[in-house]
């Protein structure tokens, strides 16, 4: 059953960072043509949480394949609303900013730039905004 509680962990709160790496190594191992992500949605985001937030999406995939996936597993119709995916940066003095996904970027050219430095996993963050109505 998907989990729609305002109670919010981060895969990194919950998930130990030895394993962290461990499940890494083993999907690019196994998977070498996939990037596996790591994908949650916003903090204060209503949507439901993903069954599961580690994806392993074609290197090939855009961005905008990423957004079709994740209506596809939250299951969500409606044309009112616009999906956004963001990812963290960090600046040389630790200031953090959320950057929107492109549509146009291919996951591997995003999953080298901005994948986590510990664990290697790309780190992504969904939400969504009513557009009409």
């Amino acid at each position: 059953m998907q989990n729609k509680s305002n109670t919010y962990k981060t895969y990194k709160d919950v998930i130990p960072l030895e394993e962290r790496k461990e499940k890494y190594n083993y999907y690019k191992q196994k998977y070498p043509k996939c990037v596996p992500i790591i994908l949650q949605r916003q903090n204060n985001c209503n949507l439901i949480f993903l069954d599961r937030p580690e994806v392993l999406l074609d290197e090939e995939k855009t961005g905008n394949q990423l957004i079709q996936y994740l209506k596809d597993q939250l299951k969500e119709k409606s044309l009112n609303n616009s999906f956004y995916v963001y990812f963290t940066t960090t600046d040389n003095e630790g200031n953090s900013q959320d950057t929107m996904l492109q549509m146009e970027d291919k996951i591997k050219q995003i999953a080298e730039k901005y994948k986590d430095k510990e664990d290697g996993f790309l780190y992504l963050k969904y939400d969504y905004q009513q557009t009409f109505g």
